[in-house]
């Protein structure tokens, strides 16, 4: 897979009162793994890995570039499969199996609790009433 990466300069140069005849130049050095893809103005100087930019004071000026890299990076992929053939990870089944057996072991102490106070009565009732008050 290619990634690029883009690197945009932009520069404003205002309009400098009284400074008549007055010019900025500006230098900029473009590392050699990157490329010149687009430039403001177009009769910016270019040499490769070089751009020089003249403006003059009298008016604003807006100057620009932007260069990108293209690296070249190797993805590795791993198995996986989706849906039901996934594996799931041992905690979870750990976790899964013991929420289960909770719910089947009060069911059954409901269930004998039922039988041994003859059902639904005052004594079943306030069993209940204490474990589920603070």
């Amino acid at each position: 897979m290619i990634f690029i990466t883009r690197l945009n300069l932009f520069g404003l140069v205002p309009k400098q009162s009284g400074s008549l005849g007055s010019k900025l130049v500006s230098e900029v050095q473009i590392p050699q793994n990157y490329r010149l893809i687009w430039r403001y103005p177009d009769d910016v100087s270019y040499n490769p890995g070089y751009l020089k930019m003249e403006s003059s004071l009298d008016t604003d000026n807006l100057s620009g570039l932007t260069v990108e890299k293209p690296m070249i990076q190797k993805i590795k992929r791993k198995n996986v499969s989706f849906g039901l053939l996934r594996p799931y990870p041992p905690a979870a089944l750990i976790i899964s199996a013991a929420g289960i057996l909770s719910r089947v072991l009060g069911l059954l102490r409901d269930r004998y609790f039922g039988l041994h106070f003859l059902g639904a009565g005052d004594t079943l009732d306030v069993y209940y009433c204490r474990f589920s008050s603070p």
